[in-house]
C-alpha cells in the first residue's frame, strides 16, 4: 500500500471531522442511562446510546471505510479503536491519536493463521514444508503456539471448539496450515485461503513436471476437496422415496504424501518449481 492507514485518515478532512463529531456525541452520552438504543461498558463507565451518537459513528465508520482497503479493515476494527479513543482520558488531540494508531497497528501487524490440514501428509523427516506464502507444519507447531495463548490443539477430526477439564482446545490432524496475512481480523480466513490454494496448485504443477501424475487427487474432472475441512458434503438433509429414506452423505478425503523432496536440507522441504 503506497500510503500507511494512518496518514490516508489523517490525510482526510471527512474522517477527521466526523472523528471530532463522534468524540463530542461520546462525551455526550456519558453516564447516560442505557435505553432501547444500546450501551456501551467500557472499565465500568457506561454509554447510553442516543441518536446523535448512533448516527456519528456510523459517519466516522463510512468515512473511514471510503479510505481504506475492505481487506485491511472493518467495521469491528474501526468500532474497537473508535470507542478506545472515546474512553481515553485525555485531551482530544491524545485521543484522535490513539485512534489513529491503533488504526495503523490493525493494517500493519501481520496475523498468523492457522487451521487444520486435512490435504497434506508430512512423511518423516520431513517437518515442515513451504510452498509460497503457505506452510504446512506438523500439528505440534501449532499445538505450541496455542497453549502460549492459554487453549490446546489436540489430535482429532472434531470441528469446532471442544473442552476438557474447563479448558478449550481444537482437533488438528497430523499436519496444519500456517499462513501469515497482513489483514483485518475478519478477512484472516479469506486472505488466507488465497495462499493455501496457490500452493497445492503449485504443489500438484510439481507432481506433473514430475511425471507423478497418479499421485493427483482427485483424478480427471472431479473438484478436489477443500483443504481446510474434513469431508466434502453434498448436501445436509434427506430424501424420502417411496418406502427408502436416503441422506445427504459426504465423501472421505484423499491426501498428498510429502517424503525427502525437492531441497539438500533434511529436516525443511521447500517447493520450487520455477527452474
Amino acid at each position: 500500500m503506497a500510503k500507511k492507514a494512518k496518514a490516508q485518515l489523517e490525510s482526510s478532512e471527512k474522517v477527521r471531522e466526523a472523528l471530532t463529531a463522534f468524540l463530542a456525541t461520546a462525551d455526550n452520552a456519558r453516564g447516560n442511562v442505557p435505553n432501547e438504543l444500546g450501551m456501551r461498558m467500557i472499565d465500568g463507565r457506561v454509554w447510553g446510546y442516543t441518536v446523535e451518537l448512533v448516527a456519528s459513528q456510523r459517519a466516522l465508520t463510512r468515512e473511514c471505510l471510503n479510505k481504506l482497503p475492505a481487506s485491511l479493515t472493518s467495521e469491528e476494527d474501526l468500532d474497537t479503536a473508535m470507542w478506545a479513543a472515546a474512553a481515553h482520558e485525555g485531551s482530544n488531540k491524545e485521543r484522535e491519536e490513539r485512534f489513529f494508531n491503533q488504526i495503523e497497528t490493525t493494517t500493519t501487524v501481520p496475523k498468523v493463521f492457522f487451521a487444520p490440514n486435512f490435504l497434506v501428509r508430512l512423511v518423516k523427516p520431513v517437518d515442515r514444508l513451504k510452498i509460497g506464502g503457505a506452510e504446512i507444519v506438523e500439528r505440534e507447531a501449532a499445538r505450541s503456539e496455542a497453549q502460549r495463548h492459554h487453549f490446546d490443539v489436540r489430535p482429532g477430526n472434531r470441528d469446532g471448539l471442544q473442552f476438557a477439564d474447563g479448558r478449550p482446545y481444537l482437533e488438528f490432524p497430523d499436519t496444519a496450515w500456517k499462513v501469515s496475512v497482513l489483514s483485518s481480523s475478519r478477512h484472516v480466513r479469506e486472505e488466507a485461503e488465497w495462499p493455501i490454494n496457490i500452493a497445492i496448485s503449485l504443489l500438484r504443477l510439481a507432481l506433473l513436471d514430475r511425471g507423478q501424475q497418479k499421485a493427483l487427487f482427485p483424478w480427471v474432472g472431479r473438484i478436489e476437496a477443500h483443504p481446510l475441512e474434513l469431508r466434502s458434503i453434498h448436501y445436509v438433509g434427506f430424501i424420502l422415496d417411496g418406502g427408502k429414506a436416503s441422506f445427504g452423505g459426504f465423501s472421505a478425503r484423499h491426501s498428498y504424501e510429502v517424503a525427502a523432496l525437492y531441497s539438500s536440507r533434511p529436516r525443511q522441504r521447500a517447493l520450487n518449481i520455477c527452474r
